[in-house]
């Protein structure tokens, strides 16, 4: 951020330093000690509290030049961001390389003016540091910046520091999701959440998760179906990263698990990447007319329409569960021998080996394959 070459510092109404721009060496002590620490220090700000200039400040309505208390011959322009005719904070700008002009008055006028109204149209959700941050993580999600030096203060802000095991929903409405009082009153609900910090993108709310562990992720699974229906949503969840900055990445991963939803006609609330993922690769990877196929699945489906056998079935349901003998023949409603010995003619008519992992894969990839195929044909009839 640059103002006619002039440094320039953003603060909130805590004086914590939110925004900089500072290219040239600067030799005023309280802007030196908030390079340092990230803020004012107490010192300077009873100092600059007990003088006019503070009065004269708060008066005006209109960014002001006042004579800086720290430093003779210096000045400084300065301008209040407000928010329901709060102050929310202050933009700074410092006259080391440039004497200060009525044209930079009008700048950090225009500047103030576009914060205080974002913060306003935000109905009172967050506050400017909030609103700052937010800008980041759009700025980086839209691929404009990868600059990474203002996340580790992102996180000491959330409290995020003990660990960083992040997962990114995209939640997403027919009609996207605007600016105005009931996404700030779905913002509030999601705010219940632990462990959350949501933000709007192109019409999209965002939901990044710092969980503990797979427990913590699923209590905020729970909490999150509770919450969409409330507002027609639905929402693509990305696997675990642990690296702010590959946020378009698992972003790109949220969608990809709604999209494969959207074409299985899964009408599931949260669509899961790891569950879709299969599905994503046969997408990308595939003619979606013509899916990756195996000869061995029609093999057995031309057994069972001769013999009115479910051997087809039996095996996509047994590979489904992990090999789980137990499981399958429970959800297939029959005895666990009876599943023996439909697995024991399986391996008969395609001379096949269970125990043969690369084998499996290839005819669990064909049974997902089929799923997809079918899907896509629906959708073009």
């Amino acid at each position: 951020m640059k103002i006619l070459q002039n440094p320039i510092f953003v603060l909130n109404k805590n004086t914590e330093l939110l925004e900089f721009s500072c290219e040239s060496s600067v030799d005023e002590d309280n802007f030196v000690y908030m390079l340092e620490h990230g803020h004012m220090s107490e010192e300077h700000i009873k100092l600059s509290h007990s003088c006019e200039t503070h009065q004269q400040i708060a008066k005006n309505s209109s960014p002001v030049i006042v004579d800086s208390i720290f430093r003779k011959n210096r000045q400084n322009l300065v301008g209040v961001i407000k928010s329901g005719g709060l102050g929310e904070g202050a933009v700074v700008v410092t006259d080391i390389n440039r004497s200060l002009t009525s044209a930079d008055i009008d700048v950090v006028g225009l500047v103030c003016a576009i914060i205080s109204q974002s913060l306003t149209f935000r109905h009172g959700h967050g506050n400017i540091t909030d609103f700052m941050y937010e800008c980041r993580l759009n700025a980086l999600l839209d691929g404009k910046s990868t600059d990474a030096s203002w996340i580790p203060g992102w996180l000491l802000y959330l409290h995020w520091t003990e660990h960083q095991n992040f997962y990114l929903l995209t939640l997403i409405s027919p009609l996207g999701i605007n600016d105005n009082q009931e996404s700030d009153r779905l913002r509030s609900q999601l705010g219940q959440i632990k462990s959350s910090c949501s933000f709007l993108n192109d019409r999209n709310l965002i939901l990044i998760l710092n969980a503990k562990d797979k427990e913590a992720l699923q209590k905020c699974v729970s909490q999150l179906s509770e919450i969409l229906p409330q507002h027609n949503l639905k929402a693509g969840l990305s696997e675990r990263f642990d690296n702010i900055l590959d946020l378009p990445e698992y972003r790109q991963q949220a969608l990809d698990a709604l999209k494969a939803s959207a074409i299985l006609g899964d009408s599931a609330l949260i669509s899961n990447y790891q569950e879709k993922m299969v599905y994503d690769l046969l997408l990308k990877a595939s003619n979606p007319q013509r899916c990756y196929g195996d000869y061995r699945l029609q093999v057995l489906e031309d057994y069972d329409k001769k013999n009115g056998t479910d051997y087809c079935h039996t095996l996509h349901v047994f590979m489904k569960n992990a090999f789980n003998k137990n499981q399958t023949a429970s959800i297939l409603f029959i005895h666990r021998n009876s599943l023996s010995y439909r697995l024991h003619k399986i391996k008969e008519i395609l001379d096949l080996d269970l125990s043969d992992g690369e084998d499996c894969q290839k005819l669990y990839l064909a049974f997902k394959s089929r799923e997809l195929e079918a899907a896509l044909g629906k959708r073009l009839k």
